[in-house]
């Protein structure tokens, strides 16, 4: 995690807050990239690797889109009728994808 910012003495009783966030949603494809190459070839039942992936397709858009919002609701500046709709549309669809991810884990229709 050191390699995207992410320092363990930053988390305050075991929470992930502040620009740790950003760091982590801003660099979710490397850090569940990284994740897969270090867990896959501990693997040897392909449901579990299959598992693994699908996982971490749909945490990578779910990071994604937590950044997006993330960048709207820290920002200071005024929000365009865009960007709000922006808003809309990412939180829905994150909401999509955490149910998802719940619910049908190898259901990779990400949004």
């Amino acid at each position: 995690m050191k390699t995207y910012n992410i320092r363990i003495e930053a988390y305050h009783g075991g929470s992930l807050v502040g620009n740790h966030c950003m760091f982590m949603s801003e660099n979710g494809d490397g850090i569940f990239d990284d994740l897969a190459a270090a867990i896959s070839p501990r693997l040897s039942d392909p449901t579990n690797k299959t598992y693994l992936e699908a996982i971490c397709i749909r945490m990578k858009e779910i990071l994604k889109l937590w950044f997006e919002i993330m960048k709207t609701m820290k920002s200071a500046q005024y929000q365009d009728d865009a960007a709000c709709e922006a808003f809309r549309t990412n939180t829905k669809a994150l909401k999509k994808e955490i149910n998802s991810l719940m619910n049908d884990p190898l259901s990779l229709d990400v949004v």
